[in-house]
């Protein structure tokens, strides 16, 4: 089924690369960003939007290709589909829940990094919807779902 929409030029996509870039340039530089990291304690004080920032941050140069080169691939289609708006309001609810999820099941000491749950939460929309959008069977094809699942089953929980 070929879709039509066209919602612009991706500027939710192009925006979050941005954050991405300028929070992993200050983490380079070694800037305090203790404010954003997701620490159990801080949460459970009531400091709900390190469930969101904590996404902003990668922990290594090999965590920000993989999540930025993935995160790419289904914020495009989101993007394009949804327009910026929503593809922000399906951010804000992949990151924040799964940065929940993490916490409730153990988070470390050190506090939460990573776009990973965004990822594997915009992975999972396209997936389910990828058989009504072509567009969205492409983005989540099969060898995508291998690896998406391989990952997953591989993480140290």
């Amino acid at each position: 089924m070929p879709h039509q929409e066209d919602n612009g030029p991706p500027l939710f996509t192009y925006a979050m690369m941005a954050v991405f870039i300028a929070f992993f340039a200050a983490q380079f530089t070694q800037a305090d960003l203790a404010h954003f990291y997701a620490f159990p304690w801080r949460v459970a004080h009531g400091e709900l939007w390190r469930l969101l920032t904590c996404t902003f941050l990668h922990g290594s140069f090999m965590h920000i290709p993989l999540n930025v080169a993935l995160f790419l691939r289904f914020a495009f289609v989101v993007d394009n589909w949804l327009g910026p708006w929503a593809a922000l309001a399906l951010y804000v609810v992949a990151g924040s829940s799964a940065s929940a999820a993490q916490i409730l099941v153990g988070a470390g000491p050190l506090g939460l990094v990573g776009a990973s749950g965004v990822v594997y939460g915009f992975f999972g929309f396209l997936w389910v919807m990828s058989r009504r959008r072509d567009d969205a069977a492409l983005a989540a094809n099969p060898q995508i779902v291998q690896t998406m699942f391989g990952w997953l089953s591989s993480a140290p929980w």
